[in-house]
């Protein structure tokens, strides 16, 4: 038995215990008393209960760690496919993967493993981004993706999160303004929010479009799917709303500004081609 994490109870800080079966005789006692009733049991493994899952980690340098040093080239691999998806990617090819995590997993059985330390250095979340922001092939990439709210996360999270990147947002961005179609639930409100913050930060998505975990990349179909297409924001969107405060400074009235503003909000996941067709004529002046 030992402390998993530590949690808030009502100002007081508690551990969250993981607590192994007893066992008697070599027998487990959910076994046993599964036996002893007829049924089938839980059917799970007692002995990943209370390790580190690859599908719940955070995708951080503490999170990578804890999934390598397991020495599971399979776990590793779903660490890092969870990676790729949230860099708005998608594996295509999971032959390659697995001999690609096998190179990131600590005390893996592989030929490739450079010995000691050196060897150690060489398998770090750092070098892990830095080979998946060049793109491999075994996957393929959406460089157009939208920052939404991660539908595995949970409200109280996501809602903290919306106030964190309020609070990032420029002048040119007032939380005050998501449309009130997107104000229906905090998952609407979040993917405004998070699409315009990571619109107009941009970066890396592990930086910008994270925020603990409550905020991914939509690079597939089946992302976007879960979102409202009206609160999606395309990634353009802040360098359109910047032309257009140009404009309502040059007189143009504020709500024609405000209203058209949103109208790229109709066609979330334009691609950047397009959009950039519409910004043509302001970008000449930047």
């Amino acid at each position: 038995d030992f402390p998993v994490a530590e949690f808030d109870y009502f100002g007081e800080s508690w551990s969250a215990w993981c607590l192994v079966p007893a066992s008697k005789a070599n027998e487990s006692m959910p076994a046993a008393v599964a036996e002893a009733y007829g049924g089938e049991g839980l059917g799970c493994d007692f002995g990943l209960m209370c390790v580190p899952d690859p599908e719940k980690v955070p995708l951080t340098a503490a999170g990578f760690e804890a999934i390598s040093r397991q020495g599971d080239e399979h776990r590793v691999a779903s660490f890092i496919d969870r990676v790729v998806k949230h860099l708005g990617g998608a594996v295509s090819d999971g032959t390659i993967l697995a001999t690609f995590a096998e190179r990131y997993t600590l005390n893996a059985k592989s030929p490739t493993d450079e010995p000691g330390e050196e060897g150690r250095a060489l398998k770090t979340f750092s070098r892990l981004l830095e080979e998946l922001a060049a793109e491999p092939t075994w996957a393929s990439w959406n460089s157009s993706a939208s920052c939404v709210a991660d539908r595995d996360s949970n409200a109280p999270a996501v809602g903290a999160a919306i106030g964190l990147a309020c609070g990032g947002l420029s002048k040119n961005f007032d939380c005050d303004e998501i449309p009130e179609e997107c104000r229906g639930s905090v998952w609407d409100v979040a993917d405004y929010v998070f699409g315009a913050y990571w619109s107009e930060h941009k970066g890396t998505s592990l930086q910008n479009c994270y925020f603990g975990g409550a905020a991914t990349l939509a690079g597939t179909t089946d992302r976007l799917a879960e979102s409202n297409a009206k609160c999606v924001v395309p990634v353009e969107w802040a360098k359109r709303r910047r032309l257009q405060g140009r404009l309502s400074s040059e007189g143009e009235s504020a709500s024609k500004v405000r209203s058209s503003s949103y109208e790229a909000m109709e066609a979330p996941g334009l691609p950047r081609r397009a959009m950039a067709a519409d910004l043509d004529e302001g970008e000449e002046d930047e």
